[in-house]
């Protein structure tokens, strides 16, 4: 079902967004923080892809179309992990928060570096472990109720990206996030020939 694969699409970008996220933890741990700039861009991305776009569908178009599907949420066989998500959504709206408010003081005090570690372990965690629900359990579901559904929910991702104004592909996210990824990586001295 290609309403359900362009979710687990959007999945590995964020991967590779939190696999980004893990390098900054890494690099801060030792002390070596990257550019503020390139952590702001990566906050940036979670702000763009994951919040607006991603989280968006699943709650503008996904959960409304099981809800309806089956008659309502609490009839759904898995309105429990309906619910989860939709708070580990929000809760990962706060923990970038609070990973942007710790941003400007990372390298100079030491409470908001670790209040910074402390919302970025956490969502890298939170979100594996989502994306991880959703994949094994929500999804598989979903398109086993939806069948007969794509070309419909299609068409409500795509509204939902028009109304919002975004226009960006997946392809252009996914090279935001390299790019991301590129710039806050340690660079690894290249031995001389001899």
């Amino acid at each position: 079902m290609e309403a359900i694969t362009t979710l687990v699409d959007e999945h590995r970008v964020l991967e590779d967004g939190l696999d980004a996220l893990e390098s900054v933890i890494k690099q801060t741990e030792a002390g070596k923080a990257p550019p503020a700039l390139k952590i702001q861009q990566l906050l940036d991305f979670y702000a763009d892809f994951a919040d607006e776009r991603h989280h968006r569908k699943e709650e503008a178009v996904l959960i409304p179309n099981l809800e309806q599907s089956c008659g309502g949420r609490y009839l759904c066989p898995h309105s429990d992990t309906l619910d989860r998500m939709q708070r580990e959504h929000r809760s990962g709206h706060r923990l970038i928060g609070a990973m942007r408010d710790a941003l400007p003081k990372l390298s100079k005090d030491p409470k908001a570096r670790e209040a910074f570690l402390e919302a970025a372990r956490t969502y890298v965690t939170m979100q594996r472990e989502h994306i991880k629900l959703e994949e094994e359990d929500l999804f598989p579901e979903a398109e086993a109720i939806l069948v007969g559904h794509d070309t419909e929910l299609m068409a409500a991702y795509d509204r939902r990206a028009a109304d919002a104004g975004e226009s960006r592909s997946l392809r252009e996210f996914q090279e935001i996030v390299d790019g991301i990824l590129a710039g806050i990586q340690p660079t690894i001295p290249v031995p001389a020939s001899t």
